[in-house]
């Protein structure tokens, strides 16, 4: 048995009898210590701690502030005031009840969550609480001035985060000491460019098959953001651990966990490009008479050789089309799809296209040909589609000097859930330096599943490499990928 719960510090948890023991069951009691990036409470008329969190589209308060609070209902003067926003996620709109306070002259929101979610940046600094967490500030509200002092930091260079297990039955309670040398010390760095914001967490399992975890939405506090291009020092329990990156709108996992051990330093580069087409855990495949899969069109590089894939990408708008012997079978807007195919062979093309605002990775282009019929039994199989992993090695602001030569590795194989076995015969790598309009090709050798050659140094600082990546196997399925912005030149 393999059960896993999370509880805020401060919400009641309350447990039964397991019924006796059971060597099946595990408990893990996961603890996160990090400077928070707000820290509040409430000091007059008496002191109350809070627990809010930005909205991820929020600007921020950086630094100390002592700000009375008013209630949005009331009405009144809010010029230099914190606005408490209860807003009906139904009818309500966030963004404009906050642009209204603005105007207004406020100079913070808290939204009394649940409220209608927000995708666009917002006026004003504003925060999140769930309601139950506010219970008192409203009770205080209603008998007179209330006024909190908040208090924001920029970065957390270091985090912990502890996991007490326990095999057949609970945690036991009391203290538990807990010294650095019985924890892993990884080394981190997190890069620019790829998910707009960076709020990492760790999950822990007692095993590497336990299931992947899920978002926790308003019920889990927001992990602090972390200096982008800076380095972060993080301890772990000896385990089993994996890395989340971005929000619940954008989410961003490894493909699976990790073993870290006691004693041991690791280096971890996270969010490091290219961001390009990768197949984590959720493959493309397909059951009986219908094709489903999800993808991601811009997932970053595994954080360290041998480390783990991710599922999920930064947000791209753009469609995914698949086509049957050369007519269109579905078509959409979404990177997930699902859709009824004829119960016959046929030869297939996937299509994804893909455009976002930032700085790399600004427009996907990819198509997958392969070949596909009926599944036996009903069981599920991942189709033969290709991967191509281009590896380029770049400082940590994802860059590489525009005078130098680069080295670049491509990695070719199906994707991993496959049946099959069959080798990739011939790959073809094209580099760009003006976002696609003109390409120079560039000689690759093979030695295995790996291409290896050279980019020339043409471009010019200040600007960006592009590459298109063109491979096929044994069997006659392929992949042609484009992909601009891969790298930004130095």
């Amino acid at each position: 048995m393999q059960a896993a719960t999370y509880a805020d510090s401060d919400t009641p948890l309350y447990l039964g009898s397991l019924g006796g023991s059971d060597q099946r069951f595990t408990h893990v009691t996961h603890l996160t210590a990090v400077r928070p990036e707000l820290a509040a409470e409430v000091v007059a008329p008496q002191r109350i701690p809070l627990s809010l969190s930005y909205d991820e589209h929020s600007p921020k308060l950086v630094g100390e502030h002592r700000i009375d609070v008013v209630d949005g209902k009331q009405g009144g003067d809010l010029k230099g005031k914190l606005v408490l926003l209860t807003l009906d996620p139904k009818t309500d709109d966030t963004v404009k009840a906050v642009k209204a306070a603005a105007d207004a002259g406020a100079k913070a929101a808290l939204v009394v969550q649940p409220a209608r979610q927000v995708f666009q940046p917002l006026a004003l600094p504003t925060l999140n609480a769930a309601e139950h967490r506010l219970t008192k500030l409203i009770e205080l509200l209603k008998a007179g001035p209330v006024t909190v002092n908040l208090v924001s930091t920029k970065d957390n260079p270091v985090s912990y985060d502890i996991a007490l297990t326990a095999q057949g039955k609970m945690v036991d309670g009391g203290r538990h000491d807990v010294r650095k040398e019985q924890l892993a010390h990884i080394d981190s760095r997190y890069r620019p460019g790829g998910a707009k914001s960076m709020r990492p967490t760790m999950a822990h399992a007692p095993n590497d098959s336990f299931p992947l975890p899920q978002p926790q939405g308003m019920f889990r506090l927001a992990a602090p953001e972390v200096a982008i291009g800076k380095e972060r020092t993080e301890y772990v329990s000896p385990g089993w651990w994996l890395r989340q990156l971005g929000t619940d709108n954008e989410p961003l996992s490894e493909a699976g966990y990790s073993r870290f051990d006691a004693g041991r330093t690791y280096r971890r580069d996270w969010n490091s490009a290219v961001f390009a087409p990768a197949f984590g855990r959720t493959a493309v495949h397909r059951i009986d008479d219908k094709i489903t899969g999800m993808l991601s069109l811009a997932a970053p590089r595994p954080a360290a050789e041998g480390a783990r894939t991710w599922n999920g990408s930064a947000a791209l708008q753009g469609r995914t089309t698949l086509l049957l012997d050369g007519k269109q079978v579905f078509t959409t807007e979404a990177t997930g799809f699902g859709t009824v195919v004829p119960p016959r062979q046929g030869n297939y093309e996937l299509r994804a296209t893909g455009t976002r605002d930032g700085t790399l990775t600004t427009s996907v282009d990819a198509a997958w040909t392969f070949r596909s019929g009926p599944t036996p039994d009903q069981k599920p199989v991942a189709v033969p589609l290709l991967t191509v992993d281009p590896r380029i090695s770049l400082d940590h602001a994802n860059a590489a000097p525009a005078a130098a030569p680069l080295p670049i590795r491509v990695f070719a194989a199906r994707q991993p859930q496959a049946a099959g076995r069959a080798t990739v015969t011939e790959l073809r790598v094209a580099l760009s330096y003006d976002e696609g309009r003109t390409w120079t090709d560039v000689p690759v050798q093979r030695s295995g599943e790996v291409w290896a050659g050279m980019l020339p140094a043409a471009g010019k600082a200040g600007g960006f490499g592009s590459l298109r990546i063109e491979a096929k196997d044994s069997d006659g399925n392929s992949v042609r990928q484009t992909v601009l912005r891969t790298h930004a030149l130095s």
